[in-house]
């Protein structure tokens, strides 16, 4: 029996952004070597690496003996109002199982400066976190590196299959361990991939093309993110990305999860962070979702009182009935707090009942909670920014607090191999492109050029709402906003200097999933949603974002307003396949805070039906 309790037994100690992460080589050694060691523990193991990241999905066999094989399938939260509390319990689980290698590890180093090093190293160590709102790409010994170094405890160097690159199926189980029917592509693909080249044993990953489609989504993410953390107040609005019907609100379509979605989507294509039943496998998947646990955090501080409200759930789990409530009482199974209770929601409002904080967040208890509100209103305005500020450099991310252990520096624990072969290369060094490098492609969005002036106080935001059935192409799709012409060829689209930014819908594949939520969802014909903001490239094309009223974008936007449909394995969709599909368009006057610590105030968000009514996807 495992209980979920995360790291015990220490201090709150910050998650890291990753590439701060990184910077630490010392911990950086660490990580990679326990996640080695953990991916080895045979898959039958509870505590394998193949166990934990089988909870979100494939093999639909109940872990730890939590629900009845064969009962409503999986545990799965997602387009759920329980969708970020469940997974902050499962991020603790795992957490706490890497750790216990971390500390394993250090302990082994047979060099007493060595050995007191690592130790003081693994107490450092909590997941990093990629936060691809200020920089998507990733570095590269995440999205490039097949081999990478380490210093071994024995005090050797060597060179390894590098496990953040991805994770190595030993063995692949036929129909992928739980008997239910699969695509093939699973069982002939020995390890995880981003953006697959052949769905046969051949494939490889393609990173280069994954790291332009995060990059030509850059600044779309960053107001996405800016705009659910301060316009959203409502935790059921904030919290999951599905439809509450015909009367959903303009202002609410957007979500934590939906901007998810897209991160999985960008990220894996029709590889394993592209489909939900295979996403965890990917090594990826935790330092993503890490990310979103902390924006969940923010928002929390923000909004104290918003929490899980209340709402029936039609489909059931492995071990929830259909038409349960799902609350804050709810179990997030199969997480176990106790040998008989697991955690609920309202157990895991705050991250410190994991020793786990972040940086923005860390150094706010020593103040009033309204003091410490508007402090993280100040850092979010500096990581994210309104449009107005979007000119500016990427910023870079926090430094930790005083009082976490600064990064060691000195003498590099983990050497550069003598003749690195054409995909390796040393652990990256703090000059290692991330946030502060302005460095651009063709591709990618340039920011609206902005006015300082003292009168222009208010500008008129943009947005592309975005209303489409999950399951309307029966697995994971893309659904993106152009602004101007559109390439023929639609495997250039997401890479295309046109593109505005594109949506993810996250989904498996509805003719083979054993997820009875999901099941449920391509039966009901579950309707989604989310938002692609439209200003910073509305401003690129117009003069700026204070030219921007209406009887000059609603022209513009009929003529050069367009979107299309993929699925995620590159092939395009006909929109008439598609008649869910209901792309519309909106603005709101927004008032432009006067101080470093205030947010822009939006008004109500006035449709602009002309857009796009009578075009096919039109809403």
């Amino acid at each position: 029996m495992i209980l979920t309790t995360g790291i015990q037994n220490a201090p709150v100690v910050c998650r890291l952004e990753l590439r701060t992460f990184l910077q630490d080589q010392d911990v950086t050694n660490l990580y990679i070597l326990a996640t080695d060691q953990m991916m080895r523990i045979k898959q039958d193991d509870l505590s394998s690496w193949f166990q934990l990241a089988a909870i979100h999905g494939r093999p639909y066999i109940p872990f730890d003996g939590v629900g009845v094989k064969g009962s409503f399938g999986g545990y799965c939260t997602h387009s759920s109002i329980l969708f970020p509390s469940w997974h902050r319990p499962y991020l603790a689980l795992f957490e706490q199982s890497l750790s216990k290698h971390v500390h394993e590890i250090a302990r082994e180093y047979k060099d007493a400066a060595d050995k007191e090093r690592y130790l003081k190293a693994a107490d450092r160590f909590r997941l990093p976190y990629w936060d691809w709102a200020t920089e998507p790409t990733l570095p590269d010994i995440i999205a490039i590196q097949e081999t990478v170094n380490v210093h071994l405890p024995n005090g050797s160097r060597a060179s390894i299959k590098n496990p953040l690159f991805g994770y190595y199926f030993n063995p692949v189980y036929s129909d992928f361990g739980d008997g239910l029917p699969d695509e093939k592509t699973w069982e002939a693909w020995q390890s995880t991939y981003r953006y697959p080249t052949t769905t046969d044993a051949k494939a490889k990953s393609e990173p280069s093309l994954m790291q332009s489609t995060l990059k030509n989504n850059r600044l779309t993410l960053r107001d996405r993110t800016y705009n659910i953390l301060t316009q959203i107040k409502d935790y059921g609005m904030f919290s999951h990305d599905a439809s509450s019907g015909n009367e959903h609100p303009p202002a609410g379509f957007d979500s934590i999860e939906a901007i998810h979605n897209q991160i999985h989507g960008l990220t894996g294509r029709n590889g394993h962070m592209g489909v939900v039943d295979y996403a965890a496998f990917d090594p990826v998947f935790w330092m993503h979702h890490a990310n979103v646990d902390r924006l969940f955090a923010m928002w929390q501080c923000l909004n104290p009182d918003a929490y899980v409200t209340p709402l029936k759930s039609e489909a059931g789990t492995f071990t929830r009935k259909p038409g349960e409530i799902e609350n804050v009482e709810s179990p997030l199974t199969p997480f176990r707090r106790t040998p008989d209770k697991f955690w609920k929601s309202n157990e895991v409002r705050d991250t410190k009942v994991f020793c786990y904080t972040y940086p923005e967040l860390s150094k706010l208890d020593s103040v009033p909670a309204e003091e410490g509100r508007l402090r993280l209103s100040k850092d979010i305005n500096r990581l994210y920014g309104p449009t107005v500020p979007a000119a500016q450099p990427v910023p870079k991310p926090l430094a930790p607090p005083a009082s976490v252990p600064a990064p060691v520096g000195k003498g590099p624990s983990v050497p550069e191999l003598s003749a690195p072969g054409p995909q390796t290369a040393p652990l990256p060094k703090a000059t290692e492109k991330g946030p502060g490098s302005e460095k651009t492609t063709s591709s990618e969005h340039k920011p609206a050029p902005v006015s300082t002036s003292e009168d222009q106080q208010s500008h008129h935001e943009w947005l592309a709402n975005i209303a489409v059935e999950k399951y309307a192409v029966k697995s994971t799709f893309f659904v993106h906003i152009f602004l101007g012409d559109i390439d023929d060829d639609h495997k250039k689209w997401g890479i295309h200097p046109n593109l505005v930014g594109t949506h993810v819908v996250f989904a498996n594949n509805a003719e083979f999933t054993g997820c009875e939520r999901c099941r449920h969802a391509h039966e009901k014909k579950k309707v989604v949603t989310g938002t692609i903001p439209l200003t910073g490239c509305l401003g690129t094309r117009l003069g700026g974002i204070y030219n921007l009223a209406p009887d000059k974008v609603t022209p513009y936007l009929q003529k050069n307003l367009h979107w299309r449909v993929q699925k995620h394995d590159g092939s395009a969709v006909d929109l008439k396949d598609v008649p869910s599909l209901k792309v519309s368009v909106g603005h709101a006057v927004a008032e432009l805070s006067q101080t470093a610590h205030g947010f822009t105030s939006w008004g109500d968000i006035q449709l602009h039906a002309k857009v796009t009514r009578g075009r096919i996807g039109g809403a």
